[in-house]
């Protein structure tokens, strides 16, 4: 394999916190671009960490996260040109500043910041591009984000992560407080930006399904290893589509027995 064809290519990644507790160990993995792999696991099996990982990495960040042993390479495109979506979702906002504030700091590339007059167009190009459900997002642009309630921040963090349109996107646990009707209408909208964008992608989801749906290869971590990989066999047109479909359903039950083993 040529890892020039690579976004991001991890060779024995190991990593320890500093108490000496080993979170990663000999962690391989390829990424190739305009690709969405998807990481699951339960808590505490390492995944956060390998996105911290990458994303310090690409960012040129000298943290406690470049502590690693093994080899990360990364595409020199990809330096710099991320959108990150984290965990702890809230702490990406600044709470005194409004939605539409929030969402014009959103770039750690300032040639692709957004003005907070602009911010409005492209939510609607990203509506009539990728059928971005904007209405619900401009319905909060005026309001503080201490105001909006847990699902409402994680929506404007994702729409932080992703109105740039960056070349890598590293989304720990995206939709995990949005309600369901809102969080598979940016289900759909991340699926169709991601395969009509160069927009490479890493995904971490306890949500097997979603991961199964979005993703190209859907990879299972326990406790920092690597135990199961499980490629996509077919696309479909819509997640409900996919739930019908006993070969995605089989696919599905392989990846969560491969998870329950890992428990």
């Amino acid at each position: 394999m040529n890892l020039t064809d690579t976004v991001l290519a991890v060779r024995d990644l190991s990593f320890h916190r500093p108490e000496g507790r080993l979170v990663l160990d000999q962690v391989t993995l390829d990424v190739f671009p305009n690709s969405l792999l998807a990481i699951v696991g339960h808590n505490g099996s390492g995944k956060t960490t390998l996105l911290r990982i990458i994303l310090d990495t690409c960012l040129g960040l000298n943290t406690l996260y470049r502590q690693y042993t093994g080899r990360l390479t990364v595409a020199p495109r990809s330096l710099g040109d991320v959108g990150y979506l984290p965990q702890r979702y809230s702490e990406s906002l600044l709470p005194w500043f409004t939605v539409r504030r929030n969402l014009s700091t959103m770039s750690n590339s300032a040639d692709r910041s957004i003005r907070q007059s602009e911010v409005d167009a492209v939510l609607h190009r990203f509506h009539v591009d990728f059928s971005f459900p904007s209405a619900r997002i401009a319905a909060l642009a005026s309001r503080p984000a201490y105001m909006l309630s847990a699902g409402e921040k994680q929506a404007i963090a994702f729409t932080r992560a992703v109105l740039p349109a960056p070349g890598l996107l590293l989304l720990d646990e995206p939709f995990s407080t949005i309600d369901r009707t809102y969080g598979n209408l940016l289900v759909e909208f991340l699926r169709l930006f991601q395969s009509r964008t160069a927009c490479t992608t890493l995904l971490v989801s306890h949500d097997v399904v979603e991961a199964a749906y979005l993703s190209d290869e859907t990879l299972v971590m326990q406790c920092g290893r690597l135990v199961g990989r499980f490629p996509c066999q077919s696309k479909y047109a819509s997640k409900a589509e996919a739930l019908t479909n006993p070969a995605f359903l089989a696919h599905v039950s392989e990846i969560t027995r491969c998870l329950a083993g890992a428990n």
